[in-house]
């Protein structure tokens, strides 16, 4: 295995990517005679801004702190006069995708740092855009920051199966050392991994899904014990999580959204087709709603809905400050995040499958014909 500073882990959300770089860290450190390093994780997704990666790196590095600007000019002279005896450093980028600026600069900086003769620091960034640093960085810059990539794929069923089965062993063990009991039914956790090896290959989506299923399993049992069976989770509790996992999540959201939040949601499914990313901005959405605004707005009743789904008499064009309260909605309603800076270049993401939200408006007849016309390729089953 060449080695190498720079380390990009990409795949798909629920694969294992954390954790497995995790536990790789804690292995080399507990190795008998390895070598030690310092270690600091930055989740960009907690980050206000890209920028402040600087000054926690640099707080982690000195003990001081110091503004973002300030941190990234000490950091370059640092890392450009460091002795080859310091500290090796291991910085882990966790959500990668949130790094991303204007001028791409903090991705660049952390990826070329590492360049640098007797930097001693080693970068991992771990993103769920495969191709994010060719993506976004210029052709001559990219070349300079090459950086090895290992795929995480996404779980088979047999591997989902493998995983599930673990988790409940745990749970089974417990309830075993009380009295001969089940808590899985084998073809209900295979059931639970071909659904979801069907769908994305998550294995939190799996897990989820198969605690559902065992919440509907004790709802049928009586308070003391009584109608306990074993095993306890059987074929029909998966079967009902899966129609709600399928369904009932992402359609009680959209039921309880206003006409103006469905657009808006549109909006950002759209821009980031458009976009081929895996997160747009608040401005971007918003200039995406005015679209379909002055496209649709006398043919769908926009202007008379507000976010409560209420109807007003103005039919003026929704101002910016309804739409973002409309956005808070969304996000408070789980179906997108947004990073924690304030104002039009907060990041956003979506937060559930386009596939679900599509299929969820599909009886929708004025949402019908906007996801038509915004070409997602919507189509009733």
């Amino acid at each position: 295995q060449k080695k190498t500073k720079k380390k990009d882990i990409a795949g798909v959300p629920g694969t294992g990517k954390t954790s497995t770089v995790i536990q790789a860290l804690d292995a080399l450190r507990s190795e008998e005679g390895g070598r030690q390093f310092k270690f600091l994780g930055i989740n960009a997704r907690k980050l206000s801004k890209p920028q402040r990666a600087y000054t926690l790196l640099w707080e982690a590095m000195t003990g001081k702190k110091c503004a973002p600007n300030r941190a990234v000019s000490l950091l370059q002279k640092h890392f450009r006069n460091t002795p080859a005896t310091k500290d090796t450093w291991v910085i882990l980028l966790d959500e990668l995708d949130f790094l991303r600026s204007k001028k791409q600069e903090v991705l660049y900086n952390f990826f070329e740092w590492p360049n640098q003769k007797n930097s001693n620091i080693v970068v991992i960034g771990i993103a769920n855009t495969i191709d994010l640093v060719e993506r976004y960085l210029p052709g001559k810059i990219n070349s300079r920051v090459s950086i090895d990539r290992i795929m995480f794929l996404p779980y088979s069923t047999k591997q989902l199966q493998e995983i599930i089965s673990r988790r409940v062993d745990i749970v089974s063990n417990h309830a075993r050392a009380c009295t001969p009991f089940c808590v899985f039914d084998e073809e209900a956790k295979r059931l639970a991994a071909k659904k979801i090896s069907g769908i994305s290959g998550d294995a939190r989506r799996a897990l989820n899904l198969c605690r559902r299923a065992l919440e509907l399993a004790m709802e049928r049992c009586e308070p003391g014990g009584k109608g306990y069976t074993s095993p306890l989770v059987r074929m029909q509790e998966v079967e009902a999580a899966i129609k709600e996992h399928g369904a009932v999540p992402i359609d009680f959201a959209m039921r309880s959204l206003s006409l103006v939040q469905h657009v808006l949601l549109c909006a950002v499914i759209d821009d980031l087709r458009i976009l081929r990313a895996d997160e747009t901005t608040v401005k971007s959405v918003l200039e995406h709603y005015y679209l379909l605004f002055r496209t649709y707005h006398r043919k769908f009743p926009f202007h008379s809905v507000d976010v409560s789904g209420r109807r007003e008499g103005d039919e003026s064009v929704p101002s910016e400050e309804m739409l973002l309260v409309a956005l808070k909605g969304l996000k408070q309603h789980g179906v997108i995040s947004m990073s924690r800076d304030e104002g039009i270049h907060r990041r956003i993401q979506l937060e559930v499958a386009a596939e679900d939200v599509m299929l969820s408006l599909r009886d929708h007849e004025p949402m019908r014909s906007i996801l038509s016309r915004v070409n997602l390729n919507f189509s009733a089953s």
